[in-house]
């Protein structure tokens, strides 16, 4: 099959290499590779072969957990987890400290480092503009509604690439996505990715209220969301502008984020990010799109209701298929199609074009528009 044979012939970015045992490892498309400055550590949440992520350090210590990772130098060193017993944290000890005197003081360790996860997965298409998806696990609830929605006007995808049947967390708080956002826009193999829209929100990993006891290795207290936010708007902003987007920037698209319908108080805070948010968004001259007021509207105010849809957790953060459903038709695809419109000078979405001739990774990309999802998907080996 062409598409088989491009993938697995496809160059990597210079100085980026494929993670794993160079005897068995592909080389292909779904395969980690990592640059030259990071380490290949294990992610078990990442779907790719042998669950490789990247972690920015060099000869970086790998911890057992199969998900973070310290610096050189270092020891991981699993202990109980001050804010729940039932679990234990990870943090890294110099391996200059004698164990032998005894704990280490608090203030000499650090948390070990997330391994980051790997960008979206599909090879971008040729023939209909490409939409990124970016967020946490709310967005991994709404993303194959937001991809039926425009199915033939664009090509949808998530970053990060997650396991369908076990979508954890997303891009994380904001602060783990500024962290991995080089990986994250990049395909697993490493290459840029250059979509034409980017929706992304994040919220619901930012409700952590106690900022002195944080969740260990974590910048998910909700004191951090205004700053995380606004890095994590740079950051996109400054990539936006980047030569490498040969045809024109993308245009970047911001979602309040969902209410929680169950508790009035936790609404209070997801408003108030919400309202930093449109601030923040403003300063950088990004649209944002209120995913809050629509789900309100048709739900009922904190408390009012319990649930919705049908389903009697709906926006709890999460909903069932039917909410998640309504979402994508009557909010984030219009959203997204109008954005497309506005890029062809208010003609039709499928109107789009691209006038460069697409040789990325030295090969000749097939111009069939949107692939179906399972010609695309490895083979787990």
């Amino acid at each position: 099959m062409l598409v088989s044979h491009l993938l697995t012939s496809a160059a990597k970015p210079n100085g980026w290499e494929t993670c794993g045992d160079p005897a068995t490892r592909k080389d292909s498309f779904w395969d980690t590779a990592c640059p030259a400055s990071a380490s290949c550590c294990h992610q078990w949440l990442s779907p790719t072969q042998g669950h490789w992520g990247c972690v920015d350090f060099v000869d970086a210590q790998c911890c057992a957990n199969g998900h973070t990772a310290c610096p050189s130098g270092h020891r991981c060193l699993d202990r109980a987890y001050e804010l729940n017993s039932n679990m234990n944290v990870t943090t890294c000890e110099p391996l200059s400290y004698d164990i032998a005197a005894g704990d280490m003081p608090e203030a000499s360790r650090q948390p070990a480092r997330e391994v980051c996860k790997p960008g979206a997965h599909f090879p971008e298409s040729t023939a209909v503009p490409n939409v990124l998806l970016i967020g946490d696990s709310v967005a991994s609830g709404y993303e194959s509604f937001v991809r039926d929605e425009l199915m033939g006007v664009a090509q949808v995808q998530l970053s990060p690439w997650l396991f369908s049947n076990n979508p954890v967390d997303g891009a994380g708080e904001p602060g783990y996505f500024a962290m991995c956002s080089e990986y994250m826009l990049r395909a697993p193999d490493g290459t840029p990715l250059r979509p034409d829209v980017v929706w992304f929100n994040f919220g619901f990993h930012s409700l952590n209220e106690n900022a002195v006891r944080p969740e260990y290795g974590l910048r998910n207290y909700e004191s951090a969301y205004e700053a995380d936010l606004d890095r994590v708007t740079g950051v996109l902003t400054n990539w936006s502008r980047d030569l490498r987007h040969e045809h024109s920037p993308p245009t970047l698209l911001f979602g309040l984020t969902t209410p929680m319908l169950f508790s009035a108080h936790v609404d209070e805070v997801i408003r108030r990010h919400n309202d930093q948010a449109r601030a923040i968004m403003g300063k950088y001259g990004v649209a944002t799109v209120d995913m809050h007021a629509p789900i309100i509207e048709q739900c009922g105010e904190p408390l009012e209701r319990q649930g919705c849809f049908g389903d009697p957790e709906c926006w709890g953060p999460h909903c069932a298929p039917a909410g998640y459903a309504w979402l994508a038709r009557a909010v984030i695809a219009p959203a997204i199609r109008g954005a497309l419109e506005r890029r062809t000078g208010g003609g039709a979405p499928n109107s789009w074009s691209r006038t460069r001739s697409r040789t990325r990774r030295g090969e000749r990309v097939v111009a069939q528009g949107v692939v179906a999802a399972t010609q695309l998907l490895p083979t787990h080996r």
